[in-house]
């Protein structure tokens, strides 16, 4: 059995060597921030897309058997489109906010992370106003 062993060098240190380890470190931070953004966008992408479907799914169909469940499947898909067009606008507003973020930290996804879960109420707060529009 053969053994191996490894010699110590002399590595000298320089300056230029030190400047190109930080100029690597930040590029690899850099990466990291960006992939951990793009993360986060598809996840609130995601699931702001499952939000629209649950209210989507709310909407009653008309029974077909009276003009009144006509009008119950009327009301309700306005109901529908306009909490459709608030998730909507609180999706692009996300995004605008997000794109003016460099960084991405532990706050920041604390917040996203509150404001996706308030969010996420919007269909039960949906379902009610179709089922009580008083």
């Amino acid at each position: 059995m053969r053994k191996f062993f490894l010699r110590r060098r002399n590595i000298k240190i320089s300056e230029e060597n030190i400047a190109e380890y930080h100029r690597r470190t930040e590029e690899m931070q850099k990466k990291r921030h960006s992939y951990l953004k793009q993360r986060l966008e598809a996840l609130n992408d995601g699931i702001i897309a499952i939000i629209i479907t649950i209210m989507v799914l709310e909407v009653p169909l008309p029974n077909g058997q009276n003009i009144a469940s006509y009008y119950n499947f009327l009301g309700s898909l306005s109901v529908f489109l306009v909490s459709f067009f608030v998730v909507a606008n609180f999706w692009y507003e996300l995004g605008q906010s997000l794109a003016l973020v460099d960084e991405i930290d532990k706050g920041i996804i604390i917040f996203d992370f509150v404001f996706l879960a308030t969010l996420s109420l919007l269909p039960i707060l949906t379902k009610w106003m179709m089922h009580n529009p008083s």
